[in-house]
């Protein structure tokens, strides 16, 4: 008998952190985008200014305002600084668009030929984030406040 399988897609791309990030940032990133690389809920993300993302729940009511601290990274363009691990005063402000809940998934295991089967569903809470502000203290020349 054949196990179902179902993958999961994430409404995201997570940003990947690698070693000497500043050498191959003019092969990777364009030069007229500007973006924070930033951590929230375990996982990792790269946005810029009026992006829509999904991530791990967070406390808030639709229309709040968010401060997040946690930024890894600012680029602007091929300028790209990254933090030990944090950039010290950089942060953005984020506007609570929905609470919602992911796709279910199906969780299925089996042991063949001992009659084992089991079948659960899941659906992870989310938080539907705007990137409203970017603040970058201590940023790369041209990136400034609200950019």
């Amino acid at each position: 008998m054949q196990q179902r399988r179902r993958l999961v897609r994430a409404s995201h791309r997570p940003c990947r952190l690698f070693r000497n990030v500043e050498k191959r940032a003019a092969t990777h990133i364009g030069s007229s985008l500007a973006f924070r690389c930033f951590r929230t809920g375990g996982k990792q993300y790269k946005v810029a200014k009026d992006d829509v993302i999904a991530v791990e729940k967070l406390a808030g009511e639709p229309g709040a305002v968010i401060e997040l601290g946690e930024v890894l990274m600012i680029g602007e363009g091929a300028e790209v600084t990254t933090g030990t691990p944090l950039r010290a005063g950089a942060s953005f402000a984020a506007t609570v668009v929905d609470q919602t809940r992911a796709p279910k998934i199906i969780v299925f295991k089996k042991q063949r030929r001992k009659n084992y089967r089991r079948k659960k569903g899941h659906r992870q809470e989310q938080t539907v984030l705007r990137i409203a502000e970017i603040r970058s203290a201590g940023g790369p020349p041209g990136v400034t406040d609200g950019a």
